[in-house]
């Protein structure tokens, strides 16, 4: 009797045996009727319907796998139901590992394991079919070979690895039974293990490889096995040991499906791994002493936004003299001037200085598109590399740096309204890009764009979503309620929030922003009133000054704030003496909050002090000072100063009018420091020409 025969005469104890029609149930993954390549596949399977039902996990027969042609069975590990998060699922395990053979597999869910919502049992098998064809199945037993010997031979001095050495060959004990050889060259001289080792070079190579066959015997392994070394010489340094670790398979290329033996297949075939071990013969590279002491501004944390940024500054040890500045081509292949480089320190009588300028060519600034590699190499004065930074066991000469640049991104423009447009109201905004590509929301930045009503608090009006793209993806609308206050609006678009182009020649484009003029309906906010005005001001208005001033200081009641857009200064003017009512500009001079946070006062500071006698006038123009109504509204509405205007008279005296306690005084400079000590009345009347401090009152001497 077969098994399905058995399992035909198993009843289900409490099961009405009746005609009724059981739900239908299906796999949900993976799918029946296709071909896997892996039986891992098979490990968790999904089980679903359109109606409730539920698993038996104590039904007597469990759900189970076999074989079409060898009967081969793989029995389920586990048969139960699961709540996922409020979803019931209904999930079968079986192990991957116990799938010995490819072929065609069928699931077979037997009666009895499954109930419905009315308490009846499937009375029939339901049956999966499944296609297995695993490539690490089948493989068979492959005989174990031993290596016999090799050229160059074990313990083999070497200059270098590459062109120089060409092949190696071997002859093993069975060179018929071997298809495919894996090999890696290491440094081991600072240990074996994977985390001292220095990887150089690998490859491969197959008894049967139409990819590599040039058309003649030479490239068969028809007269003992080998491996094509290929590539650039690569130095094999004196003193280092180097280990050629290899793996002999009996599985290799296979012409009808163009595939290489995975990992998986090599072990499973594999007749012998061993390894062979080479001696350095080449001089190691000496060093110049000097190093990279730094590179200004840091390249990891510089981005070049527009062409004035494209430069930086390298400076070493010693001096030196750079041979190289080039930059890497599409995926690094081949080189190319990056630009030009001149001394940034005094150079000595050969050229040769401590620190160098680097300047980027525009031409390379303006084609970029993210990064710009970059290669760097100089030498001392006795022709001596610096050491680079790669971190190589043999030579490096090179010190590479990534910069960041995106000047050559696609430009944005916008359609409707265009960049500058004055519209009645403001309810949609289309853009595209210069040379109308395919844009697609690029997801690298968490900044969205947005619309900005200009002014000096820069309000945010409207957080945007994502925008709608046009059928062929060239045109991004973003549609919002109508903006009717009349003012200026700006969108801003983050960096790297669309991705420009298609395929490979993609862009992500810069920081932008548009502007817009809106003429509403609804007029601005309101109005501005001139009547913010300081509480004190350090000196009164037409105030006569006996000495000389150095700064003015306006206080407000309540927290004020100054124009930064731009700043706008305070002026001071002299009378013309030879010509009554005319003042000649001295200086303008900007303010500094002496708060930052609650900014009530403000100083302005004369360059130097005013000491030169005469009527002097001390003007700031109109809403300099604001308060926070007028900075929210951008101007639109709240308080502001007026014109503000001190007069005032400088009145220095001179040395005969001091007057001294006891006959002697200190004399102090404009800067507080001492002059004199017990200064007598003719040692004062000597003071050079000056502003001097005596008895806390300033005099001058002419």
């Amino acid at each position: 009797m077969t098994f399905k025969s058995l399992l035909t005469t198993v009843m289900v104890a409490g099961a009405s045996i009746s005609a009724y029609a059981f739900p239908t149930i299906t796999v949900s993954y993976p799918t029946p009727g296709a071909t896997y390549n892996s039986a891992q596949y098979f490990d968790n399977i999904t089980l679903g319907s359109t109606e409730e039902f539920s698993i038996v996990s104590d039904c007597k027969i469990k759900p189970y796998f076999e074989n079409s042609e060898t009967g081969n069975m793989v029995a389920c590990t586990k048969f139960e139901d699961m709540d996922f998060y409020g979803d019931l699922l209904h999930k079968l395990e079986f192990d991957s590992q116990d799938f010995k053979e490819n072929g065609e597999w069928v699931l077979t869910l037997p009666s009895g394991c499954f109930k419905d919502a009315a308490g009846n049992f499937n009375e029939k098998d339901i049956e999966f079919q499944y296609v297995l064809a695993d490539p690490n199945l089948g493989l068979g037993e492959y005989p174990q070979i031993t290596l016999i010997s090799s050229n160059p031979a074990n313990g083999a001095s070497l200059p270098y690895w590459g062109e120089y050495v060409g092949k190696v060959t071997f002859k093993t004990s069975d060179d018929a039974a071997v298809n495919y050889i894996d090999w890696f060259l290491w440094d081991i001289t600072y240990g074996e293990d994977a985390s001292s080792r220095v990887y150089i070079r690998q490859g491969n190579e197959s008894r049967i490889d139409v990819n590599r066959t040039f058309g003649d015997d030479s490239d068969q392994w028809e007269n003992g096995l080998f491996i094509n070394v290929g590539g650039a010489n690569e130095k094999l340094i004196e003193g280092h040991t180097y280990r050629l670790a290899l793996k002999f398979c009996g599985i290799g290329y296979d012409p009808a499906t163009n595939q290489y033996p995975t990992p998986q297949q090599q072990e499973a075939s594999l007749e012998l791994e061993t390894y062979i071990d080479f001696k350095g013969q080449s001089k190691g590279t000496e060093y110049s002493p000097y190093v990279v002491e730094s590179v200004m501004p840091d390249p990891e944390e510089y981005e070049i936004d527009n062409l004035e940024m494209g430069m930086f500054t390298v400076t070493y040890s010693g001096p030196v003299k750079p041979t190289t500045f080039v930059y890497s081509q599409g995926q690094g292949i081949g080189t190319a001037s990056a630009g030009t480089f001149e001394p940034a320190s005094e150079p000595d009588a050969a050229g040769y200085a401590t620190a160098w300028d680097f300047k980027f060519d525009e031409s390379l600034l303006k084609g970029s598109t993210g990064t710009i590699s970059v290669t760097i190499e100089a030498v001392d004065a006795d022709g001596l590399p610096v050491k680079g930074n790669g971190g190589y066991s043999t030579d490096d000469f090179e010190y590479h740096m990534d910069w960041t640049c995106n000047l050559g991104a696609d430009v944005l423009v916008s359609v409707d309204p265009a960049n500058g447009e004055t519209v009645k109201s403001l309810s949609s905004i289309t853009i595209t890009t210069e040379a109308k590509k395919e844009m697609n929301l690029a997801y690298l930045t968490i900044e969205r764009p947005f619309i900005t009503k200009m002014g000096r608090a820069g309000e945010v009006s409207i957080d945007l979503g994502e925008p709608v793209f046009s059928e062929d993806g060239k045109q991004a609308t973003w549609t919002f309620d109508p903006i009717t206050i009349s003012g200026t609006y700006s969108l801003i678009i983050p960096k790297n929030y669309f991705i420009i182009g298609s395929e490979m020649m993609t862009t992500y484009n810069n920081q932008t922003s548009f502007v817009y003029i809106v003429e509403g309906d609804e007029p601005p906010h309101g109005s501005v009133t001139e009547d913010l005005e300081p509480v004190k001001v350090s000196i009164e208005d037409n105030e006569t000054i006996d000495g000389a001033l150095d700064s003015i200081v306006l206080t407000f009641a309540d927290v004020t704030y100054i124009s930064f857009d731009p700043i706008v200064a305070g002026s001071l003017y002299r009378e013309n003496p030879d010509n009554k009512g005319d003042y000649l500009l001295v200086e303008e001079v900007e303010p500094v909050d002496n708060d930052f946070f609650n900014p009530t006062e403000y100083t302005y500071t004369f360059t130097q002090p005013v000491t030169e006698p005469g009527d002097y006038k001390f003007s700031i123009p109109a809403r300099a000072f604001f308060d926070g109504t007028y900075d929210e509204t951008g101007g639109e509405e709240g308080h502001a100063s007026p014109e503000l205007v001190y007069n005032f008279k400088i009145k220095v005296s001179g040395v005969e009018s001091v007057e001294v306690e006891n006959g002697v005084a200190t004399v102090y400079d404009i800067a507080g420091r001492v002059i004199l000590s017990n200064a007598d009345a003719a040692q004062i009347k000597a003071l050079a020409a000056g502003v001097y401090i005596i008895n806390g009152k300033k005099y001058v001497v002419k």
